[in-house]
């Protein structure tokens, strides 16, 4: 299989090794097999089209078919530490929900993206004509691009979201480049959620300190773009759910909810602080895991699974989180 596509070297430099990789539009499934080979990633690709699906099955990869212009819904928060979606993000009609679902399922986002700012592609539309080039092979006629933007526009976009570019490396030819935007062919950048909430993180703050609750709280709450629009009211009742059920929830393996509230426009739970490590990262410094040790966290996750679902509460994903 040719993979070894410009953006894939790149794209696994920033995978660790062993990470839960989530890859969005995955086509045949080269990137996930290269990032298989070349960092032990596991993962899912996800994919539309019956006869990529196929492609991908044969190529060894676990697929999904899912329609990404209705988002990634049945995947759970956090649930990988990479979401990648590899020159697909330009054939997307929803532009901002997918980055906004990209960061609610996966810690870090990477996108990649042929920039229609490059100077070629500027010079073939003076020549009259829509560009053509490695990045862009489709003609005008036949191309599944819906998104015509440029690295400028994307992180425009970012900051108008309250997304964090953390990285970004641009190519020109398969190499990479450190010139003006204009002389990049293609963009690959690594983005997370804003850090700072600062208004909403102060009025909670305000709010602990005012109740006089004499104890280390972790507060969970729901970034405000992901609030907005149609689909706005759909988020809060599922976060809603999520504290009715957690509520419900009462033993010492299960994380206390103290309290829920609105503040500063957005919804937020106070709930237990834990210190400890994750068992994600538990796990990976300890392979192969003791049996002793691997018997003794199953116990304590069956006991608090039995207390959910006496509970009435079914949780749909398990994961070391």
């Amino acid at each position: 299989m040719a993979y070894q596509r410009y953006d894939y070297e790149v794209i696994a430099s920033w995978i660790q090794s062993g990470e839960r990789v989530l890859d969005l539009g995955c086509g045949d499934g080269s990137l996930l097999r290269y990032l298989q080979e070349t960092r032990q990633v596991r993962g899912y690709g996800v994919e539309n089209e019956p006869e990529r699906i196929v492609s991908s099955i044969a190529n060894g990869i676990n697929v999904l078919q899912l329609d990404l212009e209705q988002g990634l819904a049945g995947i759970e928060d956090d649930a990988f530490d990479h979401v990648i979606m590899s020159l697909s993000l330009q054939a997307i009609h929803n532009t901002q929900g997918i980055l906004a679902e990209m960061l609610r399922v996966g810690h870090e986002a990477v996108v990649s993206f042929p920039n229609f700012a490059y100077w070629r592609h500027r010079q073939a539309i003076i020549n009259g004509h829509m560009p053509v080039s490695e990045s862009l092979p489709h003609q005008w006629y036949n191309t599944p691009n819906v998104r015509f933007f440029t690295i400028a526009d994307f992180e425009a976009l970012c900051e108008q979201e309250g997304i964090v570019i953390r990285e970004g490396l641009a190519f020109d030819d398969g190499k990479l480049v450190l010139e003006e935007q204009d002389h990049k062919l293609g963009d690959a950048i690594r983005i997370g959620i804003e850090d700072g909430m600062q208004d909403f993180t102060q009025s909670l703050k305000k709010l602990v300190d005012e109740q006089l609750i004499d104890r280390e709280v972790a507060i969970k709450t729901i970034h405000r773009r992901l609030l907005r629009g149609e689909e706005g009211a759909e988020w809060l009742e599922r976060f809603r759910r999520e504290v009715r059920a957690a509520g419900r929830c009462v033993h010492p393996n299960i994380v206390t909810v103290f309290e829920y509230g609105e503040e500063a426009g957005a919804p937020y739970i106070v709930m237990e602080y834990v210190q400890g490590r994750e068992l994600r990262s538990y796990l990976k410094d300890r392979q192969p895991l003791p049996l002793a040790n691997a018997v003794a966290i199953v116990i304590q996750m069956l006991q608090a699974l039995g207390q959910a679902h006496a509970a009435g509460v079914v949780h749909r994903d398990i994961k070391p989180a």
